[in-house]
């Protein structure tokens, strides 16, 4: 019984030392929730974004703002797989952006159009 209740502190101790490391993960409407077999969802969601990016010494980026849109439409449908209730979602996301600064000394733009936007503002 010590051994089990020294394995368990230990867990808790380890795991209590990590918090600072670990991300949450955003879960999409209806996850979780058991809903009536062969339901439908139509969720329409929108994200934008506007300000200053801080790239803090890493590339020779100043002054760099950002404006980002990206909105999005996700489907859900609710289904039975081995007699227990399961779920399908399918999301289809646009995204569209504008990025300013001044990189190696000279002005730089880009507008960034489509399902794929850059994370950051390179020449």
């Amino acid at each position: 019984m010590s051994r089990l209740f020294a394995a368990a502190a230990g867990a808790v101790l380890l795991l209590a030392g990590l918090p600072s490391g670990l991300q949450a993960q955003d879960l999409s409407p209806r996850a979780y929730l058991i809903t009536p077999l062969r339901s439908n969802a139509v969720t329409v969601a929108n994200v934008f974004n506007d300000g200053d990016l801080h790239f803090e010494g890493t590339v020779p980026i100043t002054g760099a703002t950002g404006r980002m849109n990206m909105p999005n439409v996700t489907l859900y449908h609710s289904l039975s797989v081995f007699g227990r209730s399961a779920n399908v979602t399918a999301t289809l996301a646009y995204g569209v952006g504008n990025f300013e600064g001044n990189a190696f000394g000279a002005e730089t733009e880009i507008y960034a159009p489509g399902s794929s936007i850059p994370s950051s503002a390179s020449p």
